[in-house]
């Protein structure tokens, strides 16, 4: 009795300490830290979002487990008959393998929950990031949309103005070329009434010399008086001078002395005397020099 007392003590007290061993393990192995859900979330992105455990590894240490109770209890072969667990030992196994899997199985059904929770929040941020970026777009090619449509305005206007200058610019220049054509005419009007005018100047004053030389041609002849010496020589000569004054004491008319050409008079006697009247009209007058 004594030794089967002292085998079911190791055996207790051995599957005590395994079933404390077993567990902490198994806490240990299945703990979901705080800190590793970064990570968790980083990985769940390279397997479609599954959030995967190693099973079989929980299932091996709850085995592992199982079997370092089973070796304490296992007693060393003695002189004496091999004695078989008594029937409260096997059901005590029983119940510790049984705790064993509940806990597993409620350890499970924790971190699935917890991995559900976490897959939920993430797909909740997926669709909050997805339609932020979606309204973001949005945004952005509402903008582009506004931008085009405000540069295709601007380009409107730009062209409208464009296209006013240019219409401007060329009325101006027709305009220009009005006034300028209107300036030509003007300017040419008044040339050929300048050149009118002149024709009748020229006219009357031809008429004039005409007049004129008639009216020298009926006085007949003019006398210059000089001084002589013997043989009827003058003291000098007669210049355009004597003959211009002659003939304005005869005809009350000034006569511009370099219109008068008078020939080499050295004595008395009859000469004739070229008087340029007009352009086109010259007179001849009898010049009479005689002696005083």
């Amino acid at each position: 009795f004594g030794v089967t007392a002292l085998a079911l003590a190791l055996g207790l007290g051995g599957a005590g300490v395994a079933y404390f061993l077993a567990t902490e393990w198994q806490t240990d192995a299945d703990r979901l830290q705080t800190s590793d859900v970064e990570p968790f979330q980083d990985d769940r992105l390279s397997n479609g979002g599954r959030f995967e455990f190693p099973a079989d590894e929980a299932d091996q240490r709850v085995n592992d487990a199982i079997i370092a109770v089973e070796e304490a209890l296992e007693v060393p072969a003695l002189a004496t008959p091999e004695i078989e667990p008594s029937a409260e030992v096997l059901a005590e196994l029983a119940e510790l393998r049984e705790a064993l899997a509940a806990a597993q199985a409620e350890r499970n059904a924790e971190i699935q929950s917890a991995v559900s929770d976490l897959r939920d929040a993430f797909a909740d941020q997926t669709s909050a990031l997805e339609a932020a970026v979606a309204e973001r777009d949005e945004r952005l090619a509402t903008l582009e949309r506004e931008n085009e449509t405000r540069l295709n305005s601007l380009q409107s206007l730009l062209d409208a103005e464009r296209a006013q200058r240019e219409a401007l610019e060329a009325e101006r220049a027709n305009d220009a070329l009005i006034r300028d054509q209107q300036l030509l005419e003007e300017r040419r009007r008044q040339e050929q009434e300048q050149q009118r005018r002149e024709a009748e100047r020229q006219a009357a004053l031809k008429q004039e010399a005409l007049a004129f030389r008639t009216a020298l041609d009926t006085i007949g002849r003019f006398t210059v008086k000089k001084q002589t010496g013997d043989d009827d020589v003058l003291f000098g000569t007669v210049t355009n001078g004597d003959v211009a004054e002659v003939i304005e004491e005869a005809t009350k008319k000034e006569v511009d002395r370099r219109d008068i050409t008078v020939p080499d008079i050295h004595r008395t006697g009859n000469y004739k005397v070229s008087v340029k009247l007009h352009s086109e009209v010259t007179a001849e007058i009898n010049l009479e020099v005689v002696s005083y």
